[in-house]
């Protein structure tokens, strides 16, 4: 790994991706899945920037709009969007122990596309179709998981992830491996076996 202490004008981006993704990604527990978005975004997308030194980058940031233009037009505005926020990510992290580097980060630069949330939420009018496909379910465990995801907001490929199943007095609880899988770590529905 990279000198996290190294010069401001020394520290490359590789080497504060290394800090970054050990100093905060993993000792923070963040998922694996956000580490590898991180990493596609670093070394594919900025895979030519990675020797350069991140002050480079702090004393041209038309370079930081450019590539966000040019990501943008090659591989969609969602993707250069995400880049740019990992690259000012990583310069905020690195400047907690580079004080030299400038304190106005290149990715501000950005004209930042805006991003348009899916509307996948039903209406009230969607309800009774609904209802009705998910009575057809043959599976009762996962007819009760289609009820309450909706309600608290779990992730579909949460119920993979359930690590136990406990019941006591008529309730079931699952617990799940992590907050970010389940709005909360342990969801309780009503029990199927009476």
């Amino acid at each position: 790994m990279g000198d996290a202490t190294a010069e401001a004008g020394e520290i490359t981006l590789r080497q504060a991706w290394e800090r970054y993704r050990t100093a905060h990604l993993i000792s923070k527990g963040r998922s694996e899945r956000t580490t590898d978005s991180y990493r596609d975004h670093v070394e594919r997308i900025f895979v030519e920037w990675l020797d350069i030194p991140l002050k480079e980058l702090g004393l041209d940031p038309a370079k930081v709009a450019k590539k966000h233009d040019d990501t943008s037009n090659e591989n969609g505005p969602y993707i250069a969007s995400g880049c740019m926020r990992t690259l000012r990510a990583i310069y905020n992290h690195a400047r907690k122990t580079n004080k030299s580097l400038l304190a106005d980060n290149p990715a501000n630069v950005i004209d930042w596309t805006h991003e348009k949330h899916r509307d996948a939420a039903m209406g009230t009018g969607d309800l009774k179709g609904w209802f009705g496909q998910l009575a057809a379910l043959e599976n009762p465990v996962r007819r009760e998981f289609h009820l309450f995801t909706p309600l608290s907001g779990c992730r579909p490929s949460a119920l993979q992830e359930v690590h136990h199943i406990t019941s006591a007095f008529d309730v079931a609880s699952l617990i799940f491996p992590s907050l970010k899988v389940a709005t909360n770590a342990r969801l309780t529905f009503r029990c199927l076996a009476k």
